[in-house]
């Protein structure tokens, strides 16, 4: 396992580029962006991904960290013919491209089921 001085991790993360279909959804505020996006993972763990992606919207940043705005996500995994579905809330965030409006999510998954955690779990260790 890698190195973790100065993290403080719950779960091992895996390096691994995965298919990520997502979308941003609010119980409190209107959404005009309200379609999926094809996205990235640069890693990913039981309890989150880091996603690269769009962003439509620069002003969605604030309203995530204040928790107005959470991400959908549909995890796609090799072998396994439906995605992993997952709730999830925006932990921290890296500008890679502010012309396109491209970023590096670490997502934190605040909905998930054991199953998907299971199924996830198995696929971590698999890669290890």
């Amino acid at each position: 396992m890698g190195d973790f001085v100065g993290e403080r991790r719950r779960y091992y993360r895996l390096t691994f580029e995965l298919d990520v279909r997502y979308k941003f959804v609010s119980q409190m505020i209107e959404i005009k962006q309200d379609k999926f996006y094809e996205g990235k993972s640069n890693n990913i763990s039981v309890g989150g991904l880091l996603l690269k992606g769009i962003i439509p919207n620069p002003e969605y940043i604030s309203r995530m960290f204040l928790n107005e705005i959470a991400i959908l996500t549909y995890i796609f995994l090799p072998r396994l013919t439906e995605p992993i579905k997952a709730l999830a809330s925006l932990r921290h965030i890296e500008i890679l491209d502010k012309n396109i409006n491209l970023y590096n999510m670490g997502i934190e998954f605040t909905e998930i089921t054991n199953e998907s955690k299971n199924i996830l779990s198995e696929f971590i260790i698999s890669k290890i």
